[in-house]
């Protein structure tokens, strides 16, 4: 045996531990590797599954939402709705006979008969408590605890329970309205 054959036997035993401790490592890192593997591929799975599953719910809501916009009141009973409450506010203005708003409400009966039939329903009262779900506000002057409607600039509508518009108010506390009341009670 010559020294070169002694040393690679010497360096051969010292390398055989660590030789085996490092296919112990190797064997580890490759089972970890194998278990990053699979657990990436059910992820992918989920991942797939996750977008059909919010996919599903887009395509749901946009069928909701078409249905919701078919249920929607025609807009010529809204558009007829808003030009006659337009059209009252002028003859009232102008200071038109008895007779003549008289057959204003009736024909405001008679469309409030088309709009039930359809659903809706037109937001045009004074005097009643403000509610900041049915009125939008025009004057934004801090008011007492209980504002109300004083004046409706535009009427609002209101299909199958859902707003589809507020009306357009001027407000004034009950204590300026009362007053007013009183006042206008005077003049007669």
């Amino acid at each position: 045996m010559s020294i070169g054959d002694s040393v690679r036997n010497w360096i051969w035993k010292g390398a055989e531990p660590h030789l085996e401790n490092l296919a112990g490592v190797g064997a580890k890192l490759e089972g970890e590797l194998n278990d990053l593997k699979k657990l990436m591929r059910r992820q992918g799975i989920q991942q797939e599954s996750l977008v059909r599953e919010i996919s599903d719910k887009i395509d749901a809501q946009a069928a909701t939402d078409k249905g919701a916009q078919q249920d929607l009141p025609a807009p010529p009973l809204t558009e007829l709705a808003d030009s006659f409450f337009h059209l009252e506010a002028v003859l009232v203005s102008l200071g038109a006979a008895a007779d003549t708003l008289s057959a204003l409400n009736m024909v405001w009966e008679k469309l409030a008969d088309v709009c039930d039939q359809a659903g809706m329903e037109i937001i045009r009262e004074s005097g009643v408590p403000y509610d900041s779900r049915l009125h939008e506000a025009l004057n934004r002057a801090p008011l007492g605890d209980h504002p109300v409607v004083m004046h409706v600039s535009a009427p609002g509508f209101i299909h199958r329970g859902r707003v589809i518009r507020p009306a357009r108010v001027v407000l004034s506390d009950d204590a300026n309205l009362q007053a007013l009341a009183a006042k206008s009670e005077q003049c007669i």
